[in-house]
């Protein structure tokens, strides 16, 4: 679990100003995926700064508010204790959540794997 999810923060949070944000629901106007993108930056950078504790909330907001990359990383993050306390039941509501996400397959598969890891 932790070699997915440390390469997958380093494509989608690491780089996250250059990736493809995903596409906004109805709730998600542009100025919302804008904010997701400079938000998930700058949790990359706090975690590159070992600072996983202000990653990890700046990811759950925006676990939040819909966005399947961030309920995937936070369900990981407390999958695993990484910035919050080891909490399964929490991770697996966001694994869940984002494996339910449409139009990002990718998500959907590593978030179906941790849930399967819970069981």
């Amino acid at each position: 679990m932790k070699t997915n999810f440390w390469l997958f923060l380093s494509g989608a949070l690491l780089v996250g100003s250059l990736q493809a944000a995903p596409k906004p629901t109805p709730q998600q106007d542009e100025a919302m995926v804008h904010h997701y993108r400079v938000t998930m930056k700058e949790a990359g950078e706090a975690l590159k700064n070992n600072q996983a504790e202000a990653a990890f909330q700046k990811i759950l907001s925006m676990a939040q508010q819909g966005f399947p990359e961030a309920q995937y990383i936070a369900a990981t993050m407390l999958h695993d204790g990484v910035g919050t306390t080891q909490d399964l039941a929490a991770a697996k509501k966001w694994y869940s959540a984002a494996a339910n996400q449409l139009g990002n397959e990718e998500v959907a598969t590593l978030a179906k794997e941790g849930l399967a890891e819970l069981k």
